[in-house]
């Protein structure tokens, strides 16, 4: 672990105090690149300043600005609960924020990120990355082009620190995927709400962003997307041609004109917007996908199926379909072990419908675990007895046949008769 500074500091009213309550006490942790306060605990403060380093670099391998000039280190402030975080903020902003926000001061040496921690592990860590992200930029350059900046925070936001290694993994987010496209076929059907025209997007004022601000925000993400991963070598170009072209001595309306001349103005603007069109178009998203894998598992092309699925779990890993339909996979493939994985799985992402109880039980049974079939079974018939109750029921008498008296226990806890489930006395 990189040496870390370690002090208490109490925050003091920015302005005034709502109450009579003492401030919170800070715990305050440094590493290489930050600064970080937090009302948590000191551990916390020096967990984070280690993992935003991490990200610092992570950062950096795609805009490789010139560390030496960095002269402050950049500002966190952690709090425990919104409460705290929203009393902070008030003396500051105006409008409320529901998660983290990079204040920007005059002053470089204020500007400082700030959120709360009693949010779930997922958004936290996606908050805090997009954030994080957008300090770091303008911490070299002070008004980048809004696209750019947007665009690259929900690119990177899903990228994970691995503590093993303490380096950062890129992960990728697709999240704006399903909303882009239809944003593109509005364009091309000549609808309201669709993208805006490149030439206005790579300039596009605060005010213009605001209005359209999902469009915007989908765009932002889909042209950094474009252009990191288009086979057109021409287009990898133009992201790079566009960092190397901002400067922190310009205003955002400088780097963008700057942008625009000597990163995009030798590209053909119409071939660009058709190629974008394209590009999306063809891309698959976590529906597009989910429909596809089930088709294919119906038609018996399990090893395809199997594919799409995995890759269906790279857009959204909380979405229990693909973890039930792997499940069936591996079943069919008398991969019980696995199979049960994925049931199971399935269930703690919300899949707690009763056929996936049903085939839980079902391939329990078919590895020869009878008690975890009979609860499973159990469970299913609960749940759902006009559809699946008699299917249930019917596994249920085979291991009964099989083994003698050994549901009798497990009826009986459940407060299931055997003259219900159609059992002979």
């Amino acid at each position: 672990m990189k040496k870390l500074i370690l002090c208490f500091l109490l925050i003091l009213p920015a302005v005034f105090v709502f109450s009579q309550n003492t401030d919170p006490v800070m715990n305050v942790a440094e590493s290489d690149h930050y600064r970080v306060s937090s009302q948590v605990s000191i551990g916390q403060a020096a967990d984070t300043a280690e993992q935003l380093d991490a990200y610092f670099d992570f950062f950096n391998h795609y805009f490789h600005f010139d560390t030496s000039n960095l002269s402050e280190k950049l500002n966190v402030r952690l709090f425990s609960n919104k409460i705290d975080y929203d009393n902070y903020l008030s003396a500051i902003i105006k409008e409320d924020k529901e998660s983290f926000v990079f204040l920007q001061y005059n002053k470089p040496s204020m500007n400082e990120l700030v959120g709360y921690t009693s949010l779930n592990s997922d958004d936290y860590s996606r908050y805090i990355v997009h954030q994080a992200f957008i300090q770091f930029i303008k911490t070299f350059v002070p008004n980048p082009p809004l696209w750019m900046v947007k665009g690259f925070a929900i690119y990177l936001e899903k990228s994970v620190y691995n503590e093993d290694t303490s380096t950062v993994q890129y992960r990728e987010n697709l999240s704006w995927l399903y909303s882009l496209k239809k944003y593109i076929d509005k364009t091309e059907t000549s609808h309201e709400s669709r993208i805006i025209p490149i030439s206005t997007f790579l300039t596009v004022d605060v005010n213009t962003a605001n209005t359209n601000i999902d469009v915007f925000y989908a765009q932002s993400w889909g042209l950094i997307y474009f252009l990191m991963n288009s086979s057109n070598e021409s287009y990898n170009r133009l992201i790079w041609d566009s960092i190397n072209a901002v400067s922190p001595d310009n205003s955002r309306e400088e780097n963008d004109l700057e942008i625009m001349q000597s990163a995009f103005g030798w590209i053909n603007k119409t071939e660009l917007t058709r190629d974008f069109n394209d590009y999306f178009n063809n891309l698959k998203t976590f529906p597009d996908m989910v429909q596809e894998g089930k088709e294919l598992y119906g038609a018996g092309r399990y090893a395809e199926a199997e594919r799409i699925f995995i890759n269906a779990l790279s857009m959204d890993d909380t979405h229990p379909v693909p973890y039930y339909y792997l499940g069936l996979i591996n079943y069919a493939g008398s991969d019980y072990k696995m199979a049960d994985y994925y049931y199971k799985t399935a269930i703690q992402m919300g899949g707690k419908d009763a056929i996936t109880s049903y085939a839980l039980g079902v391939n329990a049974y078919a590895d020869s675990r009878y008690e975890e079939a009979i609860e499973s079974l159990i469970e299913a018939y609960q749940k759902d007895k006009r559809s699946l109750g008699k299917k249930a029921a019917n596994v249920i008498l085979e291991i009964d046949k099989e083994h003698p008296g050994l549901i009798n226990s497990y009826l009986k806890n459940a407060g299931i008769t055997r003259s219900e489930l159609n059992y002979p006395n």
